[in-house]
């Protein structure tokens, strides 16, 4: 039996101020943040909307989850001002997607990561009639 045991990390992301002397003459945050992620029900949600409480009780500013599906939500953060109001959540598919398809956006250029939220391990079990001793070797 073949079993292979990844953990696949969740990042939030976001983009930084391009001018952070303007952003210190205003307190952070002055409005709502959002939190764009993944589709409503997946773990990614789940977590943003943890995160979300969690800012929305220690900031006293609303931070509101977004849903989006497929590459969307990077597209969307990618294109959103620098100023640390929108941010990402995100595990495998903001960092694999561009390796399988083009994407609007760079993943290495046009976020940051800011946090390890989660990581879930994922296992690959295959029936041990499959003579394969390796995800090589089942590929």
């Amino acid at each position: 039996m073949l079993v292979h045991d990844v953990a696949v990390p969740m990042f939030v992301t976001g983009l930084v101020a391009l001018n952070p002397v303007g952003a210190l003459s205003q307190e952070f945050p002055s409005k709502p943040i959002r939190i764009v992620t993944t589709g409503a029900g997946s773990g990614n949600d789940f977590n943003a909307r943890l995160i979300a409480q969690g800012l929305t009780e220690s900031f006293g500013q609303p931070v509101i989850v977004e849903n989006r599906s497929g590459t969307l939500p990077g597209e969307v953060v990618s294109k959103a001002s620098p100023d640390g109001y929108t941010l990402l959540a995100s595990g495998g598919t903001l960092w694999i997607e561009p390796l399988l398809r083009k994407t609007p956006y760079d993943p290495l250029r046009d976020v940051a990561p800011v946090t390890l939220v989660a990581s879930s391990p994922n296992v690959l079990v295959i029936h041990p009639s499959v003579p394969a001793k390796s995800v090589k070797e089942w590929g």
